[in-house]
């Protein structure tokens, strides 16, 4: 029977391991490769991104030629929403008030009812709007946005019968997307395919024969490179259109950091309705809402920033080589991103349009767990995680209890295991801090980096990632084996430990951060079943095997079923 395990058994286990770590790597970087939308279609989203990639850089703060470029870029936006047999209407441009806000444009109206519009808003930056940006020195800064109203059935509703008190304006779902680019490159990724894809999307909504019940607002922004200036100047200055902006419910944000094609929603503002309403319509986009709150607590300034009290989602392409560089270039642009971004605009405004989204909310923080697992995406509203830490502290209670009962297994050695893996994991970060910095301050030596990049971040890749768990496994088995031996105690005796460290972790998180509490929680629940499993059939298990049950790595399994979430 060892034989058997020996062979086959654990064999199958490490291919299982392998597998499931290279499944959750491949579902994080796989787009929508094919485009839910007709070739033609497709065609013009490609001549939308040859015309704009052929201005070159856009960036007001940049030059001369960079403005000129990010005008006509605006320019020919505003043409070609009203293109093709396109409904959207043109307003001129709204220029600010005396107050410097913009409250001129309205619908055009055609026998009464309003039709979908388009307005290039030109806004000062008020000192008010960069107090709340908390840059002054961007006061009296011009950024002009492309802005496209599209009225819902509930506005047109409104508008038909304006005396009726029954009646309000419609609820507003909002997209953006910048039309600007990095001081270098001409931004094919980094937004070219966004705009081009949104303006095809404006033209379809616009000519829908039967409206969606939501108004739709399309964005076009400028200067989010410098700080999400038009994104700001929107919000806080935009008034027009029946002050559409206080009416938005629900927000995307279109962006990308790299042109590899691997589309993510990088961060979510919302509770567990709008975790399950993403989980419905997000097809193979993956996140998770430990990705949504790492990158909402680092990133940089962007137009997702003014949608922090508004549910919403921000999605975005995983950084690449060429991010913000010279590279970001339509020929090095993939057709995944470009057909990745577009099937989801499409899916955002297929799902969403004729919902009811008043009842979404958000407070600037995630709410609620979401995560994805081999392809589909799993949801739970936060609450939940309190209920998994009471099943988790009861099942440890109950196998405690068994083991004392029946003497299945020493508590105490058990307890001291945990101490060993907790300081195990302690002396392999302090490993791993001493290794990452020799061989960093070994690099600068070579003059291969910068001795100010020692502290930052710069690149990620799968290489780097697969090297770092080498690294790590090899530190924490030269490490593991001297503690073990110092407080004598068994392999088993520190696996135990592990599991209930496990489960200590995991009820600490449920409560203090639930919304990523998943990555320990689903763990612990499994490893507590199993301790509870081995106390009370342990000994029935040896009497009828010959060998006891834990020989089988049972503790082991429910790591391995959870390697494609961490990887």
């Amino acid at each position: 029977m060892n034989k058997v395990f020996k062979w086959i058994y654990y064999p199958v286990l490490v291919a299982l391991a392998v597998a499931l770590f290279a499944l959750g790597v491949f579902g994080a970087m796989k787009s929508d490769a094919t485009a839910d939308f007709s070739k033609e279609r497709r065609a013009a989203v490609d001549t939308h991104i040859t015309t704009i990639t052929g201005y070159g850089g856009r960036n007001e703060a940049e030059s001369d030629v960079s403005s000129t470029a990010l005008s006509q870029t605006a320019d020919y936006i505003r043409s070609q929403v009203r293109s093709g047999g396109s409904f959207v209407k043109y307003h001129s441009t709204d220029y600010p008030d005396g107050d410097g806000l913009n409250t001129r444009a309205a619908y055009i109206r055609e026998n009464g009812m309003p039709k979908p519009t388009v307005v290039l808003q030109s806004a000062k930056i008020l000192a008010s709007t960069a107090e709340a940006m908390g840059a002054d020195y961007y006061v009296d800064r011009t950024v002009v946005n492309v802005v496209v109203a599209i009225p819902g059935a509930d506005t047109l509703a409104k508008y038909a019968d304006k005396e009726n008190d029954l009646l309000s304006y419609g609820d507003v779902i909002m997209m953006t997307a910048h039309y600007d680019s990095s001081t270098v490159g001409e931004g094919a990724a980094d937004n070219a395919a966004a705009v081009a894809n949104m303006i095809e999307l404006v033209k379809e909504i616009a000519s829908r024969t039967t409206p969606y019940k939501n108004d739709f607002v399309f964005v076009f922004t400028s200067g989010e490179e410098e700080g999400a200036l038009g994104a700001n100047a929107f919000a806080y200055q935009f008034k027009a259109f029946d002050d559409i902006y206080s009416r938005v419910k629900l927000a995307f944000n279109f962006d990308a950091a790299g042109d590899a094609g691997f589309l993510v929603m990088s961060e979510m503002n919302g509770d567990a309705s709008l975790a399950s309403a993403y989980a419905s319509m997000a097809g193979k986009s993956y996140s998770s809402s430990i990705y949504s709150g790492v990158k909402g607590a680092a990133a940089k300034a962007s137009d997702f920033d003014i949608y922090d009290k508004i549910a919403s989602m921000n999605f975005t392409t995983l950084p690449d080589d060429k991010t913000d560089t010279a590279f970001d270039t339509k020929d090095n642009l993939s057709a995944e991103t470009v057909n990745a971004l577009g099937n989801m605009m499409l899916k955002a405004a297929d799902y969403f349009g004729d919902k009811t989204i008043g009842d979404y909310k958000a407070d600037g923080r995630v709410q609620a767990g979401f995560f994805n697992y081999l392809g589909g995406n799993v949801w739970y509203a936060n609450y939940v995680a309190y209920i998994v830490a009471a099943i988790i502290i009861l099942l440890a209670a109950a196998a405690t209890a068994v083991a004392i009962r029946f003497k299945a297994f020493d508590v105490v050695k058990a307890a001291f295991g945990a101490g060993v893996q907790a300081l195990a994991a302690l002396a392999t970060l302090a490993c791993l801090y001493v290794a990452y910095f020799v061989i960093a301050l070994v690099l600068c030596g070579f003059e291969v980096i910068n001795f100010h990049a020692i502290c930052s971040v710069v690149y990620g890749s799968v290489g780097a990632m697969v090297f770092a768990v080498i690294l790590t496994l090899a530190v924490s088995a030269a490490v593991y084996s001297p503690l073990k031996k110092a407080f004598g105690l068994r392999a088993i005796d520190v696996v135990r430990g592990g599991a209930l460290l496990m489960a200590l972790a995991a009820v600490v998180f449920c409560f203090v951060l639930p919304s990523v509490s998943y990555i320990f929680s689903i763990v612990a629940v499994l490893q507590m079943a199993v301790m509870l499993v081995n106390a009370l059939l342990g000994k029935k298990f040896k009497a009828k095997f010959g060998f006891d049950i834990e020989r089988l790595f049972l503790y082991v399994v429910p790591v391995i079923l959870m390697l494609s979430v961490l990887g």
